[in-house]
């Protein structure tokens, strides 16, 4: 498996607590704008997931 790692501020829209996710990051588990998704928590990991 191959590792990606960016560093990302988080930000706030609202209510909710945003962060960017790149472009590469989003070609390596095969998403895009509209698409989806899971996210869960693992051991204090956020964890993306196409839905």
């Amino acid at each position: 498996m191959m590792e990606i790692k960016f560093k990302r501020q988080l930000r706030k829209s609202g209510g909710s607590a945003v962060v960017a996710i790149p472009k590469e990051v989003c070609d390596a588990i095969g998403i895009k704008l509209d698409d989806e998704i899971f996210i869960k928590i693992e051991n204090k990991k956020i964890i993306l997931e196409k839905a």
